[in-house]
């Protein structure tokens, strides 16, 4: 059995991390996805307290379900053919990017954790509730954030020991 050190939420969460806020044009969300390789952010009010979170799954889960972007095709059906040429892309989809705000997206239910919040416990959490980040907040504002990737990094440097 793996043995960790015990450590809190503040002693390997990320402070330095995306907010957004829930009126910025969902576009901006997109392109600080990309920019910072991340793939959700927190998304907070205009006092800076957290209202929901925003993840690239919520943004193609939108998309499919309005018929704007590229929905899943039936299992049976994912193949690759690497003779076909690419396939015109329908522009339309993207139209509304400019209009549609982080908060069309967003989902209102943010999963959080205290500053003291126990390794193990973040990790059950995760695990749990079957979720890739968790917010560390602290007098209703986000400090931190611990992702599935802070948790594997936490595990090899302590098992590189």
């Amino acid at each position: 059995m793996l043995h960790i050190p015990y450590a809190t939420a503040r002693d390997f969460m990320q402070k330095d991390m995306v907010l957004l806020q829930a009126d910025a044009p969902i576009q901006e969300a997109i392109d600080l996805f990309e920019d910072y390789h991340i793939s959700g952010a927190a998304v907070v009010d205009g006092a800076g307290e957290p209202v929901g979170v925003i993840s690239e799954t919520d943004i193609l889960r939108r998309d499919s379900v309005r018929g704007r972007g590229p929905s899943a095709p039936p299992k049976s059906r994912i193949s690759v053919d690497l003779d076909q040429e690419d396939e015109e892309i329908d522009e339309s989809i993207y139209e509304n990017l400019n209009s549609d705000t982080v908060g069309d997206y967003m989902t209102t239910r943010l999963v959080a954790v205290e500053p003291d919040a126990a390794f193990q416990d973040i990790c059950a959490l995760l695990s749990d509730e079957s979720i890739h980040r968790v917010f560390v907040v602290e007098n209703k504002k986000i400090v931190g954030i611990i992702t599935t990737t802070d948790i594997v990094k936490r595990i090899a440097q302590v098992t590189r020991i």
